[in-house]
């Protein structure tokens, strides 16, 4: 399983369970989607400062907002550097209780093999 093919679901758990949520917050969703095709032109770093261009002057304290950066913290623990699979899981699975307080699934992963 990649990093990035599970930040896409998680980006679309969340939108499943937050359909009011703000246009900045959904354009945020939407990136988070589009992650495993920036992944597959092997260009995360145009895709991470996209991001950053998006987020909002000041953090975003909402419950939507903060689930999103849960999902954005996740979604950046394999950049810049080697790959590291139980790094990417241990963090995973400390979003995924985060997210599920907030009722929202995550798909069961066992490992992870790439961004």
């Amino acid at each position: 399983m990649t990093a990035s093919s599970i930040t896409r679901a998680l980006a679309e758990a969340i939108i499943a369970v937050t359909p009011a949520a703000t246009s900045r917050q959904r354009l945020l969703l939407e990136l988070l989607r589009l992650l495993p095709l920036y992944r597959d032109i092997g260009n995360v770093a145009i895709w991470d400062k996209t991001y950053h261009a998006a987020m909002p002057v000041e953090d975003d304290t909402s419950d939507a907002g903060q689930l999103i950066g849960a999902v954005y913290e996740f979604a950046t623990t394999p950049f810049y550097g080697a790959f590291e699979a139980d790094v990417t899981l241990s963090v995973y699975q400390d979003t995924c209780r985060y997210l599920r307080s907030a009722g929202i699934s995550c798909p069961a992963v066992n490992a992870f093999t790439d961004l």
